[in-house]
């Protein structure tokens, strides 16, 4: 799905409480750069990137 983009980066968010679907993006290369609440009331979220550019 991301071969053909061409941003220079994937963001994504992740349920902490998740931690092997964390693992999973992990795997195919997007790292943990930091922890999110987008609302006061919503869960916190790991923040994930991939460099798309190092294809």
């Amino acid at each position: 799905l991301l071969s053909e983009r061409s941003e220079e980066l994937a963001v994504l968010l992740v349920d902490v409480t998740h931690p092997k679907v964390q693992d999973l993006y992990e795997s195919w290369g997007y790292a943990k750069v930091g922890e999110q609440r987008p609302f006061a009331d919503s869960p916190l979220y790991a923040v994930m990137l991939k460099d798309l550019l190092s294809r």
